[in-house]
């Protein structure tokens, strides 16, 4: 798939590409959210869903996430999220959230209280123009980060969660038999990490510059959610950021009708 803007013609390094991979990491760190159900017997572990994303829009904090990360929360007793994966405060999700079937792109949003989220050290990430330009082409690179479930674990007495944050990064592959709503991307690791579905997409936007030495992180702009990380194929499966924004706009407006409403 070629598209406009693949203007990159300089070599690229694997040095190169990893040391950008890390720098847009370390930028959109603050933004990443770890998902976990609490089950109403506080002595059994709490299970680490998957990962999801802050996004902050007009005043209000939310979480985007997949639909097949959260849509089975009702075994829990509340569902909340964790920024860092070092044992931090657990922040609660208000009360209602919506979401997407898979079929129409695999998607859910929650809520979060301001407040707490105005006591943390987590940056969502603005809900903005260009906020939902997916940029998918020949020379795209992306990456993804994420909470793996098989390196988390519980200390439900205290109520410590622990987990490590994962990133994978790789070049747009053009696949066929795909759902149109989705793009995918190749990726090196050999070893599937439950719990990367829902965390963000980022385009580094590599392909848009002529000169490697004026890339900065910040050219990275959100291209879609992590749907599946299909290791046999060797590519991960995302919702392309069209689709998100277009989720954002009929989400938002119906949580903010339910708060509302009380």
């Amino acid at each position: 798939m070629s598209a406009p803007g693949c203007t990159m013609t300089f070599e690229l390094t694997r040095n190169e590409l990893i040391q950008c991979g890390k720098k847009v990491k370390e930028l959109r760190l603050r933004s990443v959210a770890s998902i976990y159900g609490v089950y109403r017997d506080k002595s059994r572990p709490a299970k680490l869903l998957g990962s999801g994303t802050f996004i902050q829009h007009c005043e209000d904090i939310f979480v985007l996430t997949a639909i097949h990360v959260v849509e089975d929360y009702r075994k829990f007793e509340h569902v909340f999220h964790d920024v860092g994966g070092n044992g931090e405060q657990m922040f609660p999700f208000r009360e209602g959230w919506h979401g997407w079937e898979q079929k129409d792109g695999d998607l859910a949003l929650w809520g979060c209280y301001r407040e707490i989220i105005d006591d943390s050290n987590i940056q969502p990430i603005q809900v903005v123009e260009p906020f939902g330009v997916t940029g998918v082409c020949d020379n795209a690179f992306f990456i993804t980060s994420g909470y793996p479930g098989s390196q988390a674990f519980s200390l439900p007495i205290v109520r410590e969660y622990r987990t490590t944050l994962h990133t994978v990064m790789g070049k747009f592959a053009s696949l066929s038999n795909i759902p149109g709503h989705c793009f995918a991307f190749d990726c090196a690791n050999d070893i599937k990490y439950f719990g990367m579905s829902g965390a963000a997409v980022w385009n580094l936007n590599l392909h848009k510059c002529t000169d490697f030495s004026k890339w900065i992180p910040e050219m990275s702009t959100f291209a879609g959610v992590t749907i599946q990380w299909d290791n046999k194929k060797g590519y991960i499966l995302a919702t392309q950021a069209e689709v998100v924004k277009k989720f954002l706009s009929s989400s938002i407006k119906q949580l903010r009708k339910q708060w509302e409403q009380g």
